[in-house]
Order: C-alpha cells, then sequence, then structure tokens
C-alpha cells in the first residue's frame, strides 16, 4: 500500500465520556506513539504513559489505529496523538535471497513516514521566510545558557546575541512597590526602567504602604475663599484682595479714586459700598486694566448700597455694578 497523507499528529477535544480516539494515521508499533493530554486554558501538558493511562490498537492497518484512554479526556481538555517512528533501519536483505516485497515496501514507508516527523518538525519550528535574502547567521550564540538573559539580534544585525536584562522575577513590580522602594526588587526595577528610557532621575517615589493616610481639608489660600473686610473710607481708596475675595467700605465722602490689589486671574472679587457719596476714578489694578459693560465706566451714587463685582482676567477685569439703594 502506498502512504497518500502527509498526516503526523491528531488531536481531538475531551468531553469526559469519549476514551476512543483514532489517529488518523499509520504507524507500524504501539510503542510508535505519543500521547499528550493538553490543559486549553494553560497550555499545559502531561504526557500519558502507554498501559497506565492508554492502550492502542490497530499497529501497521494502512488506515490507522486506535488509542484507547483509561480516563476519558475533560472538558476543556486537548489529546494529541503525534506518530514517533524510530530514526533506525530494520531490514536486512540476504545476497542472492528473493526481494522480499512486503518487507521492502514497509520499509519504504517508513522512510515516508520519517521524512514526514521531518516536515511537521520543520514546520512548527522558526524559520527564515522564502524571500528573504540579507546575510543572517541563525547559530545560537555560544552563551545561550546565560542567565537572566534574552536573545537578541546584534547591532550589525547579522546574527543574535545574548542580552542580560535585570531580574524582575515573577512578583519583583509589585514587590518593587509593596517594599516601601527599597530592597533589590526595587533597585531592578530602577534599573531596569531606566535601561529602557522609562525613568528620569535617580529614584522612583516610594509606596508607603505601612502609614495610614488621613484624609485633611486642605487650605485655601485668601483670594479663594470669603473674608469680609469692613473700612470706612473716602478719597483715594485703595482696596486689597490679599486675605479675601469681598470687601464692605463704608464711605464717609466720596472716592475720588480706586486701585483694587492683589487679585488672581480666574477670581471673583466683590466690594460693597454704602453711604451716600459717589464713586469715581476707576484707576488699573496693580496688573491689570477695567472694562465696563459698554465700555463707559459708571459713576456709582449710593444711596442704600451698591455691589460692585469684578470677573479677574489675564489681561482686563470686567467689572460691573448694581444698584441696591431707593
Amino acid at each position: 500500500m502506498t502512504i497518500s497523507s502527509t498526516t503526523n499528529r491528531s488531536d481531538a477535544a475531551g468531553n469526559g465520556v469519549t476514551t476512543a480516539f483514532s489517529t488518523g494515521f499509520k504507524f507500524f508499533d504501539e510503542g510508535h506513539l505519543k500521547v499528550i493530554v493538553v490543559t486549553d486554558s494553560t497550555g499545559a501538558e502531561a504526557l500519558q504513559t502507554l498501559t497506565t493511562h492508554y492502550t492502542v490498537t490497530g499497529a501497521g492497518l494502512d488506515a490507522g489505529g486506535t488509542v484507547t484512554m483509561v480516563t476519558a479526556p475533560a472538558t476543556g481538555e486537548t489529546l494529541v496523538i503525534i506518530r514517533e517512528q524510530p530514526y533506525t533501519q530494520g531490514l536486512d536483505l540476504e545476497e542472492n535471497d528473493d526481494l522480499p516485497s512486503e518487507s521492502l515496501e514497509e520499509q519504504l514507508d517508513k522512510n515516508v513516514i520519517l521524512s514526514q516527523q521531518l516536515l511537521d518538525a520543520l514546520a512548527r519550528s522558526v524559520q527564515l521566510p522564502d524571500g528573504f535574502t540579507d546575510a543572517f547567521d541563525l547559530t545560537l550564540p555560544v552563551d545561550v545558557n546565560t542567565a537572566e538573559a534574552v536573545i537578541a539580534v546584534n547591532a550589525g544585525a547579522t546574527a543574535f546575541e545574548m542580552k542580560t536584562l535585570v531580574a524582575l522575577g515573577a512578583l519583583a513590580l509589585p514587590l518593587a512597590f509593596s517594599n516601601g522602594g527599597t530592597g533589590a526588587s526595587y533597585a531592578n526595577l530602577t534599573a531596569l526602567l531606566t535601561a529602557w528610557g522609562l525613568l528620569v532621575g535617580t529614584d522612583i517615589q516610594a509606596h508607603d504602604a505601612d502609614t495610614a493616610k488621613i484624609d485633611v481639608i486642605q487650605p485655601w489660600t485668601a483670594d479663594q475663599y470669603f473674608t469680609p473686610q469692613t473700612a470706612t473710607t473716602s478719597g483715594a481708596v485703595i482696596v486689597d484682595f490679599s486675605t479675601g475675595n469681598y470687601v464692605e467700605l463704608t464711605l464717609s465722602g466720596a472716592a475720588t479714586s480706586m486701585t483694587l490689589n492683589n487679585m488672581e486671574p480666574g477670581g471673583t472679587y466683590d466690594i460693597r459700598f454704602s453711604g451716600a457719596f459717589t464713586v469715581t476714578g476707576w484707576a488699573a489694578d496693580d496688573v491689570n486694566d477695567f472694562t465696563w459693560p459698554g465700555d463707559v465706566e459708571a459713576t456709582l451714587g449710593t444711596t442704600e448700597y451698591t455691589l460692585v463685582t469684578i470677573k479677574a482676567g489675564n489681561t482686563t477685569n470686567l467689572i460691573s455694578a448694581t444698584n441696591f439703594g431707593a
């Protein structure tokens, strides 16, 4: 018989019930099979043992044989059957004897099977593409057994070389922070991030895992909160917003000029005027100029009280007034 199939392995999903699995390919001895149970979720492989975990029938049949498991592979497991024909030749032909056609054909079949095994191994290996034309040495470096290192392409892109990595270990990354920024794991992580260009400077802020954190009220600066300020004044009036954003002024005479200091862009500031006197002369503050609605500066006359609101900007402050008097 001829061998018309190149199949050298088969696999089947477990269901917890099925125990008999067809090989799908010819083999000559029950010991020429390799049987593996693979856990699908992890890829973990468990090599099975003949007679202990499975039995084999159908050796030598052109259609292949059957592997019968002692315990059915479970759902979530895959049974893999691989043909492993020995790389030996056992046919001894005697000189001047009849040529045994069956023995000769069997040996030819074995040679084809060996070729198929090599083809299967080649198909599952790392290879250069057919169109690759550059010179590249695929030989592994002599120091390939260097601990905590990886295989990398050399600077000339002509061969492989070994590159030593900073040893992090399975838990190095979390440990580097959980240990408060000290110890080997922390040092290794710092060195690795520096080598990768991901760390600027010489240190990483340590995680203070052992210190309890208490929420506290963060203080606001003076111009961020309401702090009433009162004054009785007239003439050239200077208002300082360094200690709060609200000022009450009782006028004892006309306010002939107004200067506002310590306003920051983005802030809102209020002045409440009272007293039956006028307010004129809105000068520039220590940074910006004032803009009135309609670009017309108002002369305020207070009967009861007038509220002036200033929106501080980067170059201009917007000012408006509301009279609550009779």
